[in-house]
């Protein structure tokens, strides 16, 4: 990996908006109401019977294994594991996106290589959240699980002050609202939605020509992500149209080093036992090293595998009992418990430490479908209300895709989610311990400090 402390675990959250005439301000606009699947609703959190689209993923030591280029679409039945997760004493931040994060979890099936970002998607559907009201607010809230959202917001601000950059670990979040130079904002638009948006956000506001240049619109938001992701995503094909009206973009990104670093010379191709069968891989080595440690936790055994600032985190999870896949006994709503375990565990002298080098490149579909089955299908329909910004807007369509690189150096990745508005008219002592990643295994990205789980990402096979 090229030392490039800008470029790092990243993850860019771009919403397309299409909003059509506001209210008050005499603009003319045709009928063009959501398609029927817009339309759909759930009258609950509970996961229909047809799941949503599977997630594309691409995993790889150095090559992607040919099944993750493909998307795959498959019918799973999926219950949301939030309610069974214990959230007191957490943050209103805390208690959104990690209850996200594992409600996501098991969407893609248990077979299959996984990546996210939780903190992305919160914060992406946090600023649309400004700009909603009554019905369609509730609902976004509610399967953000936000509770207090002046808490949420306040935590929100004070964790992005909070960052800051070194040489060797770098994480920030930047938002920027890209409004068309023929849209009619709403009469309340600089009080519930732009003055939030920059106060607690950080949001960067500015105009765009979708209808009439929608190339050099494109372009722009193409250097915007670049330049906020150090040119880590450098080539961003937006998907705004010259219906769009409005674009709220969220980047996350973040590098870091690993606090004890892995030696080139000492990787070595080595075996990973994945759920389809055994592949060669570069597996890393380390060698005395100190770590939080968990031997068996509920069938989980664990290690915290620091970078360099103290705080963030790769906390590495498989089973217990070799002869188990991760699939087996890992459960989503006992992982934060877990992971508090870790937290408190004693360091550990590592004999050997084996981890594969690995890239990952992975798409969710149909995030909207997710987010209706948990209760939030007023943003979709012709029913929505985002008055907060502009009248007649509804949610068309939500997509996330992440991108993720470990390797001796440390680890880095980006993630991209676009979210298209419509409009509706137009632990272990000293003895040493050996912890080798030969197996299937669900690893978080976390900050240790504030417990906020930033990705996430599951390895059931590696290889081609």
């Amino acid at each position: 990996m090229k030392k490039r402390w800008l470029s790092g675990i990243m993850a860019g959250i771009f919403l397309t908006g299409m909003l059509g005439g506001c209210t008050d301000k005499g603009a003319s606009v045709v009928e063009n109401k959501p398609t029927e699947s817009s339309q759909e609703s759930s009258e609950s959190a509970e996961i229909p019977s047809e799941s949503p689209e599977s997630m594309t993923e691409e995993a790889e030591s150095t090559e992607a294994p040919a099944e993750a280029t493909e998307e795959v679409k498959e019918t799973v039945e999926i219950q949301p594991v939030s309610d069974s997760i214990n959230t007191d004493g957490w943050s209103s931040l805390k208690t959104s996106v990690n209850l996200v994060n594992w409600d996501l979890y098991l969407y893609e099936g248990q077979d299959k290589n996984v990546f996210y970002s939780p903190f992305s998607i919160v914060s992406a559907m946090g600023l649309t959240d400004l700009a909603a009201k009554g019905e369609t607010k509730e609902q976004i809230e509610k399967a953000l699980h936000i509770d207090d959202p002046e808490a949420f917001r306040q935590e929100m601000m004070s964790y992005l002050a909070k960052n800051k950059e070194s040489d060797t670990t770098y994480f920030r979040s930047a938002n920027a609202i890209w409004l068309s130079d023929q849209l009619v904002l709403s009469d309340s638009s600089k009080t519930d939605f732009f003055e939030p948006a920059t106060k607690y956000f950080e949001g960067f506001s500015g105009q765009l020509d979708f209808q009439g240049d929608l190339e050099k619109s494109k372009e722009t938001i193409k250097d915007w992500v670049s330049d906020n992701t150090d040119g880590f995503i450098d080539n961003y094909d937006s998907s705004v149209t010259e219906d769009t009206f409005a674009d709220i973009m969220n980047a996350i990104y973040f590098y870091g080093e690993w606090k004890n670093k892995f030696k080139a010379e000492d990787t070595v191709d080595g075996e990973f036992h994945g759920i389809n069968g055994d592949t060669t891989e570069k597996m890393m080595k380390l060698s005395g090293k100190n770590m939080s440690y968990l031997a068996d936790k509920d069938g989980i055994t664990a290690l915290a595998v620091p970078y360099s600032d103290g705080n963030l985190e790769m906390d590495i999870m498989m089973s217990a009992d070799e002869s188990k896949t991760i699939n087996d006994v890992f459960d989503p709503a006992k992982a934060d418990e877990i992971l508090d375990a870790l937290d408190n565990a004693d360091e550990a002298k590592l004999g050997t430490f084996r981890l594969p080098k690995f890239s990952m490149d992975a798409k969710f579909n149909n995030l909207s479908e997710i987010f209706k089955s948990w209760g939030m299908d007023a943003a979709f329909s012709d029913s929505a209300d985002f008055t907060g910004l502009a009248d007649k807007m509804y949610i068309s369509d939500i997509a996330h895709q992440a991108k993720l690189e470990v390797d001796e150096e440390g680890s880095r990745a980006a993630a991209v989610t676009e979210v298209t508005l419509g409009i509706t008219s137009i632990q272990m002592p000293e003895d040493e311990v050996d912890f080798i990643v030969d197996r299937p295994f669900v690893f978080v990205i976390r900050d240790k400090e504030n417990g906020l789980i930033l990705f996430t990402g599951r390895i059931n096979n590696l290889g081609k």
